[in-house]
């Protein structure tokens, strides 16, 4: 008689399975400009000279740095008049350096990296400030251990400051400055600005928001708190679709420590780390 083996369903684990698959559908779309879009000949140029896809695709290629942007007419930006605010740098400027190339004006910053290592590479149009995003202010010391091989130097102690969206739009005298496109990139603090943001038409002016979203913490949950966790951070989310962005792409993160193993299934696994793009075309409700 042939053995049938039956898979545990639990709700957690029909939510997860919904979650992938709407993951996937979401890789499908497509940002690819028409062959008539004013973007095109300036993106043809660029790849012909390097290997990193400025427009259309991602303007970065390693694991951790895909970044989209959208060349559709209604949310496209403009060469000469376009603000990009990038929230957490490391010392990977290549999507700064190729936006810059475009000939938008970049903010760019990061309270975590020794500042003086990234000013002297900066190019035009660009500007760094050691600052980070928060719903407060304060500031934090951060010690990055020097593990090469053989080499003696210290660690690197970098001390930061962290402030409001509020707070840094006023210091950089931007109150009536729109940014058109904003990057977030800031390993899990973007859950704590969410709610800010998407109040009080903060991000009026908008267009593109391509934020990098970490949920990596239901790994260490119970299961049966796993699903409300979820919907924590779904709520979180519904804050953008009120301020009228509507989810155009999704890229997952595939990196082993940050994939969670659906309960039921142990050969079954998902990304809790990913990139999402939103674009201004919803009603603001």
């Amino acid at each position: 008689m042939t053995r049938v083996s039956f898979i545990r369903v639990t709700p957690l684990t029909f939510y997860l399975l919904v979650l992938t698959l709407y993951g996937s559908l979401m890789t499908l779309t497509s940002l690819t400009p028409k062959p008539t879009e004013p973007s095109t000949t300036h993106t043809t140029h660029y790849q012909d000279h390097d290997p990193l896809t400025l427009l259309s695709d991602r303007a970065k290629r390693s694991v951790d740095n895909n970044k989209y942007v959208c060349m559709d007419s209604d949310v496209a930006l403009n060469p000469s008049n376009c603000t990009i605010y990038s929230f957490g740098i490391g010392y990977d400027v290549t999507f700064d350096d190729q936006m810059s190339y475009f000939g938008c004006e970049l903010h760019m910053f990061d309270p975590t990296i020794n500042q003086s290592r990234l000013m002297s590479v900066l190019q035009p149009r660009q500007h760094f400030y050691h600052l980070g995003l928060d719903a407060t202010t304060y500031n934090k010391t951060f010690v990055w251990r020097n593990e090469a091989e053989g080499d003696d130097l210290p660690d690197d102690i970098v001390v930061g400051d962290f402030d409001t969206w509020d707070h840094i739009r006023a210091h950089l005298h931007h109150q009536n400055t729109p940014v058109h496109y904003l990057k977030i990139d800031i390993e899990g603090y973007e859950w704590r600005i969410l709610e800010e943001l998407g109040s009080k038409g903060r991000l009026a002016g908008v267009q593109q928001l391509a934020i990098e979203l970490h949920t990596s913490v239901i790994i260490n949950y119970p299961e049966e708190k796993v699903l409300e966790i979820l919907m924590w951070f779904w709520r979180k989310l519904e804050v953008l679709h009120r301020q009228g962005f509507l989810r155009a792409a999704y890229q997952p993160t595939l990196v082993e420590e940050s994939m969670y193993t659906v309960p039921g299934n142990t050969s079954y696994r998902i990304p809790t780390c990913f990139e999402l793009l939103y674009l201004r075309r919803g009603p603001v409700y």
